[in-house]
């Protein structure tokens, strides 16, 4: 990312919430926590690798 340009986080963080997982709009903060269910971990990686194909091309 060039300094000053927000612009490939914030694309990752629509897709991903596009796929369903909860991520800051700004794709600057990311959580994880006691509320997340296993599940909510397993699925989150493939979610992530869909995402970064869809920006990246």
């Amino acid at each position: 990312m060039v300094a000053g340009r927000s612009e490939p986080l914030r694309d990752l963080a629509e897709d991903l919430i596009r796929g369903g997982i909860h991520a800051e709009e700004s794709g600057l903060a990311w959580y994880i926590s006691a509320a997340h269910t296993d599940a909510d971990v397993a699925r989150t990686p493939a979610a992530v690798d869909r995402a970064l194909t869809g920006i990246t091309g």
